[in-house]
């Protein structure tokens, strides 16, 4: 391939590479609701050690757009457009989507892409569970559990935080029941 060309592959797959190790450490996040995609990063600077600055935000929408090229499922239409550009820019797109399945996408993340773009009903978002230990009048404890949900209206992104107690049997009980209907 062209020096041109390496380059700009060079430089997309360090804008992978740091953009995989980031979503490792929580310093991005993917975010998918019904027809939004969102992708933020908040990296320290020096990750950014040889990586010239002028070169990372083209890189990163560039990332971001063709993520979500790939979890849409649009690979071939765009196959077939850098095509039209000439065999150089389709090797390129070529090697820069192999570098984003090999780094990147996964079908863990291509399934949950696929749940929560076209979801449209209420989703969970976050789910807590604290236990609490109460006197009780005998001197024993009474032992339960505090569960915090928060469900977001996957359309409107409205949010509802639910918070309940219950005895740790009752939640016991629930996991059972869960874990019985997604095993059959």
């Amino acid at each position: 391939m062209p020096e041109e060309i390496m380059k700009s592959l060079d430089t997309f797959e360090k804008g992978v590479l740091l953009l995989k190790d980031a979503l490792k450490t929580g310093e991005a996040k993917i975010a998918v609701s019904y027809g939004k995609f969102n992708l933020s990063v908040e990296i320290g600077d020096e990750k950014f050690a040889g990586f010239p600055p002028e070169e990372l935000k083209p890189a990163l929408d560039e990332i971001s757009h063709l993520m979500l090229v790939l979890l849409r499922r649009q690979e071939p239409q765009i196959i077939e457009a850098a095509g039209k550009q000439g065999e150089e820019a389709q090797r390129l797109l070529l090697a820069k989507i192999e570098v984003l399945k090999k780094h990147i996408i996964t079908n863990e993340m291509q399934r949950k892409f696929d749940f929560y773009s076209n979801c449209s009903s209420n989703v969970l978002e976050i789910a807590t569970v604290h236990k609490v230990l109460r006197p009780n009048v005998d001197g024993n404890n009474i032992d339960s559990v505090v569960i915090k949900l928060v469900v977001k209206d996957n359309l409107t992104e409205q949010k509802t935080p639910i918070q309940f107690e219950m005895l740790p049997e009752e939640l016991m009980r629930l996991l059972d029941n869960f874990r019985r209907i997604l095993s059959s």
